[in-house]
This record gives C-alpha cells, sequence and structure tokens, in this order.
C-alpha cells in the first residue's frame, strides 16, 4: 500500500458509487503525490462536470461490470476446455516410442502440407501419408482399422493443422486418433531416426 494508491482507489470508488462530491478530494490528494496522471486529471474533470452538472440517471457500473465479469469468464471457460480437448488428443514422441516398443498396435500418418511434403525426403518410419486436403478420399486407400491407434503428425508448427486432420478422423469412425506433440521436429529434435520416404 502507498499513500497514492490509498487515495486513489478510494477516488475511485467514490466515483464508480456517483459520490462525485465525496470522490474529488481523494482524486485531488492523488494529484498531489503524483501531479500530471493522466488518468487522475481526466477523472477529476469528470467529477467535477458531475457535480455541476448531474446526470439525469447514473451509468449502470456495476451492471457493466458484471456483464462484462460473466463474459470474461465465460470466454475463459470456452478457451480453457479447448485447451482441455486439444491437450487430450495429443501425444509425446516418448509414448509413441514405448507404445511401440510394446507391441501396441499403432499408425503413424504423414498429415504434411503437400508442397512441405514432396520437399522433404524423410518420414517418420513406417508412417503412411494422408493427404491433409483429401482426408475422407485418401482413407479408403490405406485400409485403417477403425477400431486401432492411429497418431497424426505434421510440420514442427503444424499440430494444430494435426488437431483439425485428427477431429475429422474422429468424424469419420476413428476413436482412438492422437497428434504427435511437435510433430515431424519434435521427433527428430529427440534425436529418433528417418526413413527415406520411398522405403517400403
Amino acid at each position: 500500500k502507498s499513500p497514492f494508491n490509498e487515495h486513489w482507489h478510494a477516488g475511485l470508488q467514490k466515483f464508480f458509487a456517483d459520490d462525485w462530491k465525496g470522490a474529488l478530494p481523494s482524486i485531488k490528494a492523488a494529484d498531489r503525490l503524483q501531479p500530471e496522471f493522466p488518468d487522475l486529471r481526466r477523472l477529476m474533470a469528470e467529477a467535477e462536470d458531475k457535480i455541476k452538472n448531474p446526470p439525469p440517471r447514473p451509468f449502470p457500473w456495476r451492471w457493466v461490470i458484471g456483464v462484462a465479469v460473466v463474459l470474461g469468464l465465460g470466454v475463459a471457460g470456452v478457451a480453457a476446455g479447448r485447451r482441455v480437448r486439444a491437450n487430450r488428443l495429443r501425444t509425446s514422441v516418448e509414448d509413441v516410442v514405448r507404445l511401440r516398443e510394446s507391441g501396441v498396435p499403432m499408425v503413424l500418418l504423414d498429415i504434411r502440407d503437400p508442397l512441405l511434403y514432396r520437399a522433404s525426403p524423410y518420414r517418420i518410419p513406417g508412417a503412411l501419408r494422408l493427404d491433409p486436403e483429401r482426408v475422407a478420399e485418401a482413407l479408403s486407400t490405406l485400409g485403417l482399422d477403425p477400431a486401432g491407434r492411429l497418431v497424426t503428425y505434421g510440420s514442427s508448427d503444424g499440430e494444430r493443422h494435426s488437431a483439425l486432420v485428427a477431429q475429422q478422423l474422429r468424424g469419420l469412425g476413428f476413436a482412438d486418433v492422437h497428434v504427435l506433440r511437435g510433430g515431424l521436429g519434435g521427433w527428430t529434435l529427440a534425436g529418433l531416426p528417418l526413413e527415406s520416404k520411398d522405403a517400403g
């Protein structure tokens, strides 16, 4: 706490409670401690104007603040829900390696952008190519088991893209679909091997 903050907060409280006469001494006291503070000067001028020309009806600050808080909480809740859903889909490179080594059946799907895919000679060993622009059409040629585990991966910064494809796959009846955290870049940074796209 500081003297300035005490006067400033007291002035704000009274101002927003429509007690402009009570707010003005606190605002002026804060102004003496920190002169030329723009917010203070603006609030002081507004308080003086409201004392001289009281508005016919007070502005419903409490209602506005309450609505803003509720909206803010709603937006935060939606964002948190999306993060939780997105994180549920993600799987780490370590998890993929561990499950592969333990013999859990799994298919890795390379869903990199067609241009990036053509430019790169490598892929994760054993991965199948799934064109992200023709998911439903390309699935018919891959013969995937709808009950099997699928892991999509894109480029290093393509997790959002991978998540969209994973959601498409879930909509097409594939229940166990995950997104590789970090994509191909995460796999490479972990020091794991790559293979030529022409292998097999």
